[in-house]
């Protein structure tokens, strides 16, 4: 099937988005050099940046994030490229959180309210400015779909945490919340909490987009690819004020198998493989040297995988979870499923190695039961990850007392032979987590002597199991990282847990709340200090994450320039509109 409509031609008008208004964090240190190239620069405008992309289906229903099931599949990578969210947190400063559509915002002093400026520039691509209005309708179908619809995960966080919206003017909103929560701003910059026109029904926004971005598309070929040209109406300008975006269009291919993509790579056929063909590149790195040295190994924060359990006996035991918490080879995990790229835990406790600005120190973490390891000639505490994952195999060792506190823990679950505990059968998929479920597998057989069986299905058969509940044990991407602590930390508190723990922490419960309502970022960042601790200390038995990564989820061809390198996921790491070409490609003659 094929879906083409002529690209939209308006009078252009561009401004440049600022971001100013409230910031409830602490400073944060960019750890990123400075993409922009010097002003004697000159940069190749045009081309076309072909990407490796991934689906069933290339059906143009672009239904993110409110879905009608019966309309069919829906592809959201592609509406990322289309559609704008108001906040984002930008790759190439860190992460920081910023405007989007909004210009600017502000929350009232009680932190229960937040004002939101429409950035005056921003218009559709038909050439109709972006208005308050199109804010109030968008956060007002998140929270009352039709009937019959859906809401994806990232947007049904925004929703749940808003009371109402107001049209003040033009391009003024006031959304008032629930109750004070500092933290429900970042959640409007998740990647997926797409706003969509509002003088467009629901079936053309999803069948013939209309969007805010650099790109407008053009063509469906289903099944085969996406085809996306530059907006003669986007907004926003690059760094030297110069019109974006760089590039004339996108190419968006559909890939079933990830050799194909590399060898894509590798001939110069595709410019970019992210997101799910990272397993086509992990462990390949001498091979992209040789072949590409200049090539750019995408990383960025992924999100965290963990042990998710069923909440009946004797899984949902506490002493069982911190058993299984303890037991597990964070850095091994790290070393032997994801060639060697990962932080420790990026939710429950922050390690200041992984960079978030909400990190306690890491050496303050290796201290803790379950993240301790000793130089094995020494046998002193390493308190340095970097220095583990360089030799960890043979250089150093787990603390023995993790282990003996693990079966410690077994035995007060009743279980004081660990061969007595039940056979665990454990879940896991064969696109995300293979490799880990294996690793961790063997781990618990090792070290606690537990009989494991894998259960390893295609992702759709696992996703769909997972969704019934059906399994002993599971190990999938359980959270996702964000710059704000509430969007992880919180799934540790009561009922809002990911695989419904059945545990009651009102303690948890009651401090999430007074960091979420703490307007001083001195006084939140000791809150959430104390959160982490409190789970460092062993006080909250859930079924904690295991470690984050910097995970291999994309490479870029040489010639491709200032591709953004998120280092957090549910960001705006689709949106190409600061990319281009290097002259000296154009110079030689390519395929473009």
């Amino acid at each position: 099937m094929r879906w083409r409509r002529r690209p939209h031609v308006y009078a252009t008008a561009h401004g440049y988005a600022t971001a100013h208004g409230y910031a409830a964090a602490p400073a944060r240190t960019n750890r990123n050099t400075d993409p922009y190239p010097g002003s004697g620069t000159v940069i190749q405008r045009g081309g076309v940046l072909v990407e490796a992309n991934r689906s069933s289906t290339a059906l143009m229903l672009l239904q993110t994030p409110v879905r009608n099931p019966e309309a069919g599949p829906a592809h959201e990578w592609v509406s990322r490229q289309i559609y704008h969210t108001i906040m984002w947190n930008d790759p190439y400063d860190d992460g920081a959180l910023k405007g989007m559509l909004a210009d600017s915002w502000q929350y009232n002093a009680a932190s229960d309210e937040i004002t939101f400026h429409v950035n005056p520039a921003a218009k559709w691509a038909d050439g109709i400015p972006v208005t308050a209005q199109d804010f109030k309708a968008n956060i007002d179908l998140w929270g009352n779909p039709p009937e019959g619809f859906t809401v994806d995960a990232g947007a049904r966080t925004p929703a749940g945490a808003v009371e109402s919206v107001v049209v003040v003017d033009e391009l003024t909103v006031l959304v008032k919340l629930t109750r004070p929560s500092v933290s429900t701003l970042s959640a409007f910059a998740n990647y997926d909490v797409l706003v969509k026109p509002a003088h467009r029904t629901f079936e053309e926004n999803s069948t013939s987009p209309v969007g805010s971005t650099a790109f407008d598309l053009i063509d469906v070929d289903t099944d085969v690819k996406f085809t996306m040209v530059r907006n003669p109406n986007y907004w926003r300008t690059g760094f030297d004020g110069g019109l974006l975006p760089y590039v004339d269009g996108v190419e968006s291919i559909i890939f079933t198998n990830g050799d194909r993509v590399f060898a894509g790579l590798l001939t110069g056929q595709i410019d970019i493989a992210h997101q799910e063909w990272g397993a086509a590149v992990t462990g390949k790195k001498d091979e992209v040297a040789r072949h590409m040295p200049n090539a750019i190994l995408q990383k960025r924060f992924a999100s965290s995988a963990g042990w998710g359990l069923k909440n009946k006996a004797p899984f949902n035991d506490p002493n069982v979870f911190k058993a299984f918490f303890i037991a597990t080879d964070r850095l091994a995990w790290i070393e032997l499923s994801r060639d060697g790229e990962g932080v420790l835990d990026s939710m429950g406790v922050l390690a200041a190695s992984a960079g978030n600005v909400w990190s306690i120190p890491t050496a303050e973490v290796m201290a803790a039961p379950g993240f301790r390891y000793l130089d094995r000639a020494t046998g002193e505490l390493v308190t340095d990850t970097f220095q583990l994952l360089d030799g960890l195999s043979t250089k150093y060792m787990r603390d023995p007392n993790d282990l003996l506190m693990a079966k410690g823990l077994l035995a007060q679950a009743g279980f004081a032979d660990p061969k007595d505990f039940p056979t665990l059968n454990l879940l896991g998929d064969n696109l995300y987590v293979e490799s880990d479920t294996t690793v961790n597998a063997q781990t618990l057989r090792d070290g606690l002597g537990i009989d494991v069986i894998l259960d390893i299905k295609d992702f759709t058969s696992a996703s769909e199991q997972r969704a019934n509940g059906t399994f002993d044990a599971v190990q999938f991407f359980i959270h996702t990282t964000g710059f704000d602590p509430s969007s992880t930390l919180r799934w540790y508190t009561t009922d809002i847990h990911f695989w419904d723990h059945g545990f009651q922490l009102p303690g948890m419960d009651d401090l999430c709340i007074r960091q979420d309502s703490e307007v001083d970022p001195a006084k939140r960042l000791e809150l959430v200090f104390e959160m982490q601790r409190r789970i460092l200390a062993g006080t909250v038995q859930t079924g904690i994450p295991i470690a984050g990564f910097h995970s291999s989820s994309g490479i870029f061809r040489e010639w491709v320039i200032n591709m953004p390198i998120p280092i957090v996921s549910l960001t705006t790491n689709y949106w190409w509109d600061e990319v281009w070409i290097e002259q000296t490609f154009a110079e030689q003659g390519g395929r473009r």
